[in-house]
């Protein structure tokens, strides 16, 4: 087993206040009312949360707010790294000639292409499918652009599959309520007529869960995971000592054992405000692939966090965990599993 701690501070911010005449983004371009000093990829941050680092200055000797709308598309340079949609509604608001660094929320956009860092550079581009508008309008309507599905549902946009591809594409960390949200969607823009019904039938000595998916009333695709049980370990993460959430590995005759364990912790202090929380692990290429921890509300005070789960569904040897403060990276520390 591996124990690590992570140690995050928090900060204080302010609330902006809306001045001056409002304009979007591409008006405030084409008016040349506001210039661009850099727009890079956000290496204090993630892919799918706070993706693109803009430094903007209001050319105008007055105020002005600037609107930059969610589904505005940002094309990379070079190529090979992936373009930026973003999935926010994000107003700027500029005192006369001032110039602000602000971190757009977005989703990556080509999953074959490497993930945006500091020295990838990015301009406004077009976006090449209007899915990806009518996705990211959704997403910034149902707040739901700090989940990793936002993510998963934008890449199977990125490609022209249907119902096949999406039922085994899309997937998350934010529980059903936000998989169904966003796969009853993805199903909408691509005109198909999807739906989820799961089932989970358990007593002390099998279980049966599960989940099929409906083109109208025709079943078009079942997962069904049966087994006979022989026990259970059961793992968790606390907060302050207390269950935060619980996982639980059924031992069956199928599986008499996780093939691996991961555990660990952190702790971090908030000062002053209540403020965003988060600790995901993330691959070597830098995907979420769990959630370990996540409270947009955190109030002042001092927390230690410590986890510990299977992980055999996670094939590296070595994985990176990072904490997130108000959804920018605070630290990272990678983390090899034990047999």
């Amino acid at each position: 087993m591996s124990k690590l701690f992570l140690i995050v501070v928090g900060l204080l911010y302010l609330p902006t206040w809306a001045i001056g005449q409002q304009v979007t983004f591409e008006q405030a371009m084409e008016q040349k009312s506001m210039t661009i000093i850099s727009c890079k990829g956000n290496d204090e941050s993630t892919h799918y949360l706070k993706p693109l680092l803009m430094v903007l200055k209001n050319s105008l000797n007055k105020p002005q707010s600037i609107l930059l709308k969610a589904g505005t598309y940002f094309v990379s340079m070079p190529e090979n790294y992936q373009d930026i949609t973003v999935m926010a509604d994000e107003l700027m608001v500029f005192k006369a000639l001032e110039t602000k660094t602000i971190q757009i929320t977005g989703v990556c956009t080509e999953p074959s292409n490497g993930a945006p860092n500091g020295k990838v550079t990015y301009t406004l581009g077009i976006a090449p499918k209007a899915e990806y508008i009518a996705f990211a309008q959704f997403v910034n309507l149902e707040k739901l652009y700090r989940t990793s599905e936002a993510q998963t549902g934008m890449w199977f946009l990125c490609g022209e599959g249907g119902a096949n591809e999406l039922i085994e594409k899309l997937h998350g960390c934010s529980g059903q309520d936000v998989y169904t949200k966003i796969f009853e969607k993805l199903a909408a823009i691509r005109n198909l007529k999807l739906r989820v019904v799961k089932t989970e039938l358990k007593t002390d000595k099998a279980y049966e869960y599960r989940t099929q998916y409906f083109d109208n009333d025709k079943l078009i695709k079942e997962y069904l995971n049966s087994d006979v049980i022989i026990g259970e370990k059961n793992y968790q993460v606390s907060v302050n000592g207390n269950t935060y959430s619980k996982y639980s590995y059924t031992l069956t005759e199928k599986n008499p054992m996780p093939s691996c364990e991961i555990s660990g912790g952190g702790f971090f202090s908030v000062s002053q405000m209540t403020m965003k929380i988060s600790i995901g692990m993330f691959d070597k290429n830098g995907i979420l692939v769990r959630e370990i921890y996540a409270n947009d509300k955190v109030t002042p005070g001092k927390y230690t966090v410590k986890y510990a789960y299977d992980c055999e569904k996670y094939p590296d040897e070595s994985y990176y965990f990072k904490t997130m403060r108000n959804d920018k990276v605070a630290i990272t520390v990678k983390l090899s599993k034990k047999g």
